[in-house]
């Protein structure tokens, strides 16, 4: 699952980005019925792996994107 922040300004700071998808991650993982909880779970061993970006666009164009893709294999 890839969360794009589509701002008229972008964040420096990586940590503010994947909080501010906390909500939006929260509400995919229910929708795909999963826990997004990863503690003490190796990384190829959970059911979605996040990815997070931001794209800076005029206030109009503000939102969120989300990019649900199946895993290979």
């Amino acid at each position: 699952v890839t969360i794009t922040r589509c701002s008229v300004r972008l964040f420096r700071d990586s940590d503010n980005l994947v909080m501010s998808a906390k909500g939006t991650r929260d509400e995919v993982a229910k929708f795909l019925r999963v826990d997004d909880a990863d503690l003490g779970i190796a990384a190829k061993d959970l059911p979605i792996t996040w990815r997070y970006g931001q794209r800076q666009v005029p206030r109009k164009d503000a939102g969120t994107l989300i990019r649900i893709e199946q895993r290979a294999g």
